[in-house]
């Protein structure tokens, strides 16, 4: 089945529109602006269309590195988080404690995002999750740079795709989709709304 297909069944989108495409999944079993129903979506996804090689970037404690896992018992995770600032040495602490029961199923990378990204080879994973630092410049170079590293058939996905408050991921979301002629991508109805589409070009 086409990927897209899977997504607009899982979202339950009802239109489809000029990107980006809606999903609803504000009536029956889900509950309309529910912080997690989008991200638990995304992750029931990620399975269903056959994914177990994947990066989150962006970890702190752990919470959506477990759920990812959870739902998806194939999965191996590679997590990656600088940990700084306040509170990152308990953050990073709680988040190894919160996944040791994965096993080896997870791998944390302490370290920044585009030091991280060279580890991997271009077109290596069947999926990317964005949710780090939300400037337009990092959010940018992090679209480049790990878009690179999905296959075609994988997902790039991320959260806080929010115009009140998230311009950086906006505008950057915008300028990346529009430029690789992206025409089916999508945004979940959450507090912090999460966007994703379906690679389908060759990295250059």
């Amino acid at each position: 089945m086409d990927p897209n297909e899977i997504i607009r069944k899982k979202l339950d989108i009802r239109k489809i529109s000029s990107p980006p495409i809606l999903a609803w999944i504000g009536t029956g079993r889900h509950k309309l602006h529910d912080e997690s129903i989008g991200r638990n979506l995304l992750a029931e996804l990620f399975k269903e269309l056959g994914y177990k090689n994947g990066v989150e970037i962006g970890v702190d404690r752990g919470y959506y590195s477990d759920v990812l896992l959870s739902k998806n018992p194939d999965l191996h995770l590679t997590g990656v988080d600088s940990w700084v600032g306040d509170k990152a040495e308990t953050h990073f602490r709680d988040a190894k404690q919160r996944l040791s029961k994965h096993g080896d199923r997870i791998e944390l990378m302490k370290m920044r995002s585009l030091d991280a990204v060279k580890v991997f080879p271009w077109n290596s994973l069947d999926f990317v999750y964005l949710d780090s630092n939300r400037s337009f410049n990092d959010i940018s170079l992090d679209l480049i740079n790990w878009g690179r590293r999905v296959r075609q058939g994988g997902m790039i996905a991320g959260r806080g795709y929010c115009h009140l408050f998230e311009t950086g991921v906006v505008r950057a979301v915008d300028a990346y989709t529009y430029s690789h002629n992206i025409r089916n991508w999508y945004i979940t109805r959450d507090i912090e709304p999460n966007y994703l589409w379906i690679k389908h070009w060759e990295s250059k």
